[in-house]
């Protein structure tokens, strides 16, 4: 890698009207039917009555979406999203249905994917068409190694690999790239629990929901100052158009099917563009992408489930509601199906991991 070459694409002087919003997804889970929610009245009535506007549901009730107001600066973003977040598990707790932090839960169910969307606005001075084009190779770097929807040890995006809700975007002109590409014109303005967005806006929708808060809260805070000093004045990389894009579409093909793709526009791993924007942004560096723990099947890793106290990395308040579980029954009989090539040792394991998340409260 070219530390110069990855130079030239950022300004020295910062965008001073940055914005920034996130759509976070997530699964809503009934522990009393021990399915994903499929109840429309009931998701409703709870929106209505518990839940401020920034929080609605996707297509299907099983998929709560969770939105912040724009922000100048990641921090206020990530605080904003957090205490959304407890509000909601607290909320969906009293009706016994559990948030599952997952972009995908391993093939069990015919669910929808979920993800992580974010949403910038440089006040009244946007470049929509240049910035687009120039920030795409930061946004497969990015894709790459905040990737968590595992198929198994080496693919570790299903979403990004499946999704219809993600493709290549139209590099000759971005700004007329279709809704669902990886980077796009977002022009739908409506303020409501449906959509809460009163301006147009450049979407980014490549990002599977994220290992854990930690590895949230480095995305948002690349992501941020990655488009906060992104050269607007010219497209940067001058190739013959075809030869960009051919270097471009192999590094997106290596997302999906390697455990940490080759940006061939860089030449380089993603990993190490990675901690590269890391020291250039002063932001902290963290393993991507996450970590296998050595004795888990691939398809075990797949059906996981993880409690929010867990994703936020909160240890003493599961130890805590461990305590007051007198009975302990796998909450997810599911996750058995399929299950026989793995020998008694290691389930006992992984299952007694799973109950430690708390089992259905």
């Amino acid at each position: 890698m070219k530390e110069e070459k990855i130079n030239e694409f950022f300004s020295k002087q910062p965008k001073k009207n940055l914005t920034m919003g996130a759509e976070v997804e997530m699964y809503l889970y009934d522990c009393e039917n021990k399915d994903l929610l499929r109840k429309e009245a009931l998701i409703q009535l709870i929106l209505d009555k518990h839940l401020p506007i920034e929080v609605t549901r996707d297509y299907y009730p099983y998929q709560l979406e969770i939105r912040t107001r724009p922000h100048n600066n990641p921090d206020d973003l990530i605080k904003e999203f957090i205490t959304t977040l407890k509000l909601c598990d607290k909320v969906f707790g009293k009706y016994k249905i559990k948030i599952v932090p997952k972009s995908w839960l391993g093939g069990n169910y015919d669910e929808m994917f979920n993800g992580i969307h974010f949403h910038f606005r440089n006040g009244n001075r946007n470049h929509f068409e240049t910035t687009m084009f120039n920030i795409y190779p930061f946004i497969l770097t990015l894709t790459d190694c905040f990737k968590f929807s595992p198929y198994d040890s080496n693919r570790l995006t299903q979403r990004f690999n499946s999704s219809q809700h993600c493709s290549f975007p139209n590099l000759v002109n971005p700004a007329r790239s279709g809704r669902y590409s990886d980077v796009a014109m977002n022009r739908h303005t409506e303020n409501s629990r449906h959509r809460l967005k009163t301006t147009q806006t450049m979407e980014i929708r490549t990002f599977d929901v994220s290992y854990n808060i930690e590895y949230f809260k480095s995305l948002v805070t690349l992501m941020f100052n990655v488009v906060k000093y992104i050269k607007t004045d010219k497209r940067v990389y001058q190739f013959e158009h075809q030869e960009t894009e051919n270097k471009l579409y192999k590094t997106r093909e290596e997302i999906s099917c390697q455990r940490i793709g080759f940006n061939y526009l860089f030449d380089d791993y993603n990993n190490n563009i990675y901690r590269f924007l890391c020291e250039k942004f002063k932001a902290k560096e963290i393993k991507v992408p996450f970590s296998i723990e050595i004795g888990y099947s691939d398809r075990t890793l797949s059906n996981e489930r993880t409690t929010v106290s867990k994703w936020l990395l909160e240890k003493g308040k599961d130890i805590e509601n461990n305590k007051k579980e007198k009975k302990k029954e796998n909450p997810y009989p599911r996750i058995l199906e399929g299950m026989n090539t793995i020998g008694n040792e290691d389930q006992n394991r992984i299952f007694g991991e799973i109950y430690e998340d708390g089992g259905d409260e």
